[in-house]
């Protein structure tokens, strides 16, 4: 029996404030290269789960990312 989906869709618009580190002390974000191919991955991401890009930041260690659900 498989698990249920965890993500639950409403019929009104959220936003959702998201934070992630990278683990250690490691700078896995600090080259630019590194940075767009993470954007490239996240805009695929977005629009296969109906998310829009309100705002992001992306340090060298960690990101923050303003999403906002889509009907």
């Amino acid at each position: 029996m498989s698990r249920p989906k965890r993500i639950k869709f409403y019929d009104e618009i959220i936003s959702y404030h998201v934070i992630s580190k990278v683990a250690g002390d490691s700078f896995l974000l600090k080259h630019d290269f590194v940075k767009q191919k993470f954007l490239d991955i996240l805009k695929n991401l977005l629009n296969a789960f109906s998310f829009k890009l309100e705002a992001y930041s992306i340090m060298s260690n960690h990101f923050h990312l303003l999403i906002t659900s889509q009907k």
